[in-house]
């Protein structure tokens, strides 16, 4: 679940949820580990929002993200709130912070220079172990290809790579996303609890 997985496929214009399907899990709250180079840092920035930082390879992105259940499944709906690129002692890379950072938050206001956050949909599955969880990013050829048979049912555009912007409204994106087979996404990660 790199870097790329995660800042590429299906992403949508509006969030994937209404405000009753959010719900907030506290024990999601720490660190957690994949893979040797990777990590995923989760806080509580209020208001059942989530503050996560993605250390991968020497890098780091800032998402907000909101835990939501529709039907049976959890999803994490994130959007990219800031990256910081490696530090050698060579040379110093500049960090580039997109956002506003608040009380160790994020919050996206309209001072950003970013006129639209795009929101990328993580499946999560939770599992009687508390020290770990499932997360599942889309299959890198899903959408292309359920949109090649003309069978996505929820508003889009194509870019110019092909890549699917989905661009419905938010009740037309809950329903697609509730509606999603799991073929959607491709292999699971495990997540486990750094102490």
């Amino acid at each position: 679940m790199g870097v790329v997985s995660l800042s590429v496929y299906g992403q949508s214009v509006q969030p994937f949820y209404v405000d009753k399907d959010v719900v907030f899990k506290p024990e999601l709250v720490g660190k957690w580990g994949f893979g040797s180079d990777s990590a995923f840092e989760f806080r509580d920035v209020g208001d059942n929002l989530y503050g996560i930082d993605l250390k991968d390879l020497g890098s780091v992105m800032h998402f907000r993200g909101r835990l939501i259940h529709l039907g049976r499944h959890f999803f994490l709906d994130v959007q990219i709130s800031g990256f910081e690129g490696p530090e050698t002692t060579e040379k110093r890379t500049e960090k580039v912070q997109i956002g506003s950072v608040t009380n160790g938050g994020f919050k996206l206001d309209r001072e950003d220079i970013f006129l639209n956050r795009h929101h990328g949909l993580i499946l999560l599955e939770f599992t009687k172990n508390r020290d770990e969880f499932i997360g599942h990013v889309w299959k890198d050829s899903w959408l292309p290809e359920v949109a090649e048979k003309k069978k996505l049912t929820c508003p889009y555009v194509r870019d110019e790579l092909g890549r699917i912007l989905l661009t419905g409204d938010r009740l037309q994106l809950r329903k697609f996303a509730e509606g999603l087979p799991l073929d959607a996404f491709g292999e699971p990660h495990v997540l486990s609890r750094d102490s």
